[in-house]
């Protein structure tokens, strides 16, 4: 946390927790965020594979949680961990590239 990156430290102690507790799709849950949230949007999706809401939550994050806040960057993350969950996603592709219009993410 101390070194700026959040997310990471995030994920750090989230791994913890979830390698003690066994994989469900709560303790997975916040973890795929935190993987969203740094790019890791290939990471992201293995961890949240069997969450049939999982897509839903990734278009939420990216609209409620960083796009009002101007974060461009992470909203795009998680629309393009959406797309990559469900390729044939209309909304995910359109905010993905809204946000790509917006910000530096290639």
């Amino acid at each position: 946390m101390s070194r700026g990156k959040p997310a990471a430290a995030l994920l750090a102690c989230l791994q913890v927790i979830q390698g003690s507790s066994g994989s469900d799709s709560v303790t997975n849950l916040l973890p795929s965020d935190a993987l969203a949230a740094e790019g890791e949007a290939a990471k992201a999706v293995v961890i949240v594979s069997g969450a049939p809401w999982a897509t839903g939550r990734l278009l939420f994050q990216g609209w409620y949680r960083y796009w009002p806040v101007g974060d461009y960057h992470r909203a795009g993350y998680a629309w393009e961990t959406a797309l990559l969950r469900e390729p044939g996603n209309a909304d995910a592709r359109y905010r993905l590239e809204q946000a790509l219009s917006l910000s530096d993410l290639k």
